[in-house]
């Protein structure tokens, strides 16, 4: 799902403010229907187990599975996807709704590369055992030509990349790029006519064109191009159903949303980085997290109100915060020396915004009309321009964008 953000501007003298208004997208809720009239193509033989091939990236969707029946589910799903085989998966025993979306859902987090496999599939019960029928996006006689468009465009994306990033700065450049060539699906997600390629990486990265599910996915794909650890979340934002990811940078877990991070207009750009790297505790002031998988009986699956996850990790740094990372945060007025040192670096690197975010503990309404009517911000760019012996000079005349719900404060600097 996506929401609006608008943010007003005024000059220096007023206080301004962010308003969020309601989202209007939707992640497809995956069924797995039991239709008689659906077309399956029995295997020659049933299959037992399936290994699951190995790999140096982490599977968190595999390695959280809770039970050996799905993991067995798992194996065949990558053996029959991989090749875009038709036939049934046969699994003996007669699995739940719950059990076969599981494995569903925890393969393709894991392998996000297979964008043909749909996120729903048909199943049906003979002998004491479950017939499986995945979904695909595609016909096997085109999937050459899309691996090939798909894996050139990721050639182009990784080769493209910044030389000796850190893995902040490669998740700033996977961000940045998905906000800057994909365009959110309305039209997908206001019908839920999940058709094509907007639920997977290749709508976003070869196609542009995408809803939530995409985003994520190719957040993750990309991610685990450049080896850095990276989990889909399914939850809710506001009354539907969404989906977005959490990293690890650094060795601590951040929550990162690239679907509400990407602006729709130019008005909204700002607001690129507002789900950049936030802890639980932000994050979760508007979008919950789905129950995990083994915490849900298959009545409460079948009566969910979104998705359940594998795995969904506690975020609890915020050093790696977007705003955080590239300001200052303040809990008093005697916290000039942060400002300006960071107002000082900040117009070194020729920077076009510089971030004060308001601490937990101090009074952010107080401090924000201090900052801006009391003159605080622009005594302080004055003193940056001292420090820098004038390399360079900033205008002490700029304009200031707030975003109370993130208790920020974004300076525009302006060069003389």
């Amino acid at each position: 799902m996506k929401r609006y953000c608008k943010i007003f501007s005024v000059a220096l003298a007023c206080t301004v403010c962010m308003v969020m208004g309601g989202c209007s997208s939707y992640v497809e809720d995956v069924k797995f229907l039991l239709n008689n009239n659906s077309t399956f193509i029995k295997p020659s033989k049933p299959v037992a187990t399936a290994p699951v091939k190995t790999t140096d990236k982490t599977l968190y969707g595999y390695d959280y599975i809770s039970e050996e029946i799905v993991r067995i589910l798992y194996g065949q799903i990558q053996i029959f996807a991989e090749e875009l085989n038709e036939q049934s998966i046969c699994i003996d025993g007669q699995l739940s709704e719950r059990q076969i979306f599981e494995a569903l859902q925890a393969f393709k987090d894991d392998h996000p590369e297979i964008f043909w496999l749909k996120s729903s599939c048909s199943y049906y019960f003979e002998n004491y055992q479950t017939f499986v029928s995945l979904k695909y996006t595609i016909s096997a006689d085109d999937l050459p030509e899309y691996k090939e468009r798909f894996y050139d465009k990721i050639q182009e994306i990784v080769s493209n990349a910044p030389d000796n990033a850190s893995d902040f700065e490669l998740e700033l450049y996977i961000n940045d790029y998905i906000c800057d060539n994909c365009v959110y699906d309305y039209t997908v997600a206001e019908t839920k006519n999940f058709v094509g390629d907007t639920s997977d990486a290749y709508g976003v990265l070869v196609e542009g064109n995408a809803v939530c599910e995409g985003y994520a996915r190719a957040v993750n794909l990309l991610c685990n191009e450049f080896g850095i650890e990276c989990v889909n979340v399914s939850g809710m934002s506001k009354t539907q159903n969404h989906i977005w990811n959490c990293v690890k940078i650094n060795g601590e877990w951040y929550q990162l949303d690239v679907t509400w991070n990407d602006p729709d207009t130019e008005d909204d750009e700002l607001a690129r980085y507002m789900f950049f790297n936030l802890n639980d505790e932000k994050m979760y002031e508007n979008h919950t997290a789905g129950k995990l998988f083994e915490e849900l009986s298959d009545y409460e699956y079948e009566n969910r109100e979104c998705n359940g996850n594998l795995f969904v990790p506690e975020c609890t740094a915020t050093d790696f915060n977007y705003y955080i990372y590239n300001g200052a945060v303040i809990s008093s007025l005697d916290d000039s020396e942060n400002v300006i040192n960071g107002i000082l670096d900040a117009g070194e690197n020729h920077k076009e915004y510089f971030y004060i975010t308001i601490a937990k503990d101090a009074d952010y309404d107080y401090l924000t009309e201090k900052l801006i009517s009391g003159g605080y911000i622009s005594r302080w760019i004055g003193s940056a321009n001292m420090r820098s012996m004038y390399s360079f000079t900033l205008s002490d005349q700029t304009t200031v964008y707030t975003a109370e719900s993130m208790r920020l404060l974004i300076v525009t600097l302006k060069y003389n």
